[in-house]
């Protein structure tokens, strides 16, 4: 992330660079607002992105959604919280899990989320890396 505004001697961020598949075999890095979290979530400032054989492989022969941020081995540290979350504090180092469950089904309420029926994988069906 990048600061582009000054408020009393700290930066602010506003805005952060974010790759973005834009169509096949194609990345292009640009600009995008910085989001306050969702009640329940927290917002992660990305201090490093792995890129992997299962990037490589999304990139050259598919499914990534064009227009969605690659990578899904994300680190970093808690920036803000949301509403409502407890146990992390800002500063916290953390490490994203990429798999999101619906947390609904049979196999998600028996903890075999990563069977989930409708499974989702961030940086290929949502966004990953730095998540505009």
């Amino acid at each position: 992330m990048i600061a582009s505004a000054r408020c009393y001697g700290r930066a602010v961020i506003v805005q952060m660079n974010a790759a973005t598949h834009t169509a096949a075999h194609a990345i292009d890095v640009n600009r995008r607002p910085v989001q306050a979290p969702e009640p329940g979530y927290v917002r992660v400032r990305v201090e490093a992105c792995g890129v992997c054989g299962s990037d490589l492989h999304f990139f050259a022969l598919g499914p990534i959604v064009p227009g969605n941020t690659p990578g899904h081995e994300i680190a970093g540290r808690v920036d803000e919280l949301g509403d409502g979350v407890e146990g992390f504090a800002t500063g916290d180092p953390v490490v994203i899990e990429p798999l999101v469950s619906c947390g609904r089904c049979e196999y998600c309420l028996a903890g075999r989320d990563a069977i989930c029926p409708a499974l989702q994988f961030m940086g290929v069906h949502r966004h990953g890396g730095p998540v505009p």
